[in-house]
């Protein structure tokens, strides 16, 4: 009798401990694929915001050409801030070969 009750003692700490391992293992999976995929997120919103940020550059530059020389100082403050952005937003990027021509050409000054 007491064999039989350690021999079903060890069978249940084996399979519970085989039913955790395996619970313990895909919580761990299902936490890695959580932070890659934040990382993966990260990336492609940074990519979007300077995208988006030369763009505005270009604008400004285009309105700095054509405005009046009292607004220029306001426009060029307003570019500079932007451009700032742009710098502190790639120096978070793994790849900077995901910014357009545009991005790269500002991204490059800082």
């Amino acid at each position: 009798m007491g064999v039989f009750l350690v021999f079903i003692i060890v069978v249940g700490l084996c399979v519970g401990g085989y039913g955790l391992y395996w619970w313990l293992a895909k919580d761990t999976t299902n936490r890695q694929g959580q932070i890659d995929q934040h990382k993966f997120s990260r990336q492609v919103g940074l990519v979007d915001g300077i995208n988006n940020h030369a763009n505005d550059v270009t604008a400004i530059d285009v309105q700095i050409a054509g405005a009046p020389d009292a607004q220029k100082p306001a426009l060029q403050a307003q570019r500079q801030a932007i451009v700032q952005s742009i710098c502190t937003d790639g120096a978070q990027l793994n790849d900077a070969a995901q910014m357009t021509p545009a991005a790269q050409r500002i991204y490059a000054t800082c």
